[in-house]
């Protein structure tokens, strides 16, 4: 293991605390950096163009952002613009 990559939401607050003091505890144990990642951003990249991304948050509320893909010249994409509601 390099490296440690955790979901830093949207989500419940709770849940989203409890992975970030687990990736941390982990990360101090095991002398590894913490990546934190919002999960709106990884189903954009994933999409593989600009696109706009809604999900339930419950209460018939919605987390949703909106990406702009640029493609960089190391063959990766970056997600720069992003507008969240």
């Amino acid at each position: 293991i390099d490296l440690i990559v955790v979901g830093a939401g949207p989500g419940s607050f709770t849940g989203v605390r409890i992975a970030m003091v687990t990736a941390r505890s982990l990360g101090q144990g095991l002398q590894l950096g913490v990546i934190p990642i919002c999960f709106l951003e990884v189903v954009a990249s994933a999409v593989g163009k600009n696109c706009s991304i809604a999900m339930p948050a419950g209460a018939g509320q919605y987390f949703a952002a909106s990406y702009e893909l640029k493609y960089l010249d190391e063959g990766a994409y970056s997600l720069p613009n992003t507008r969240v509601a």
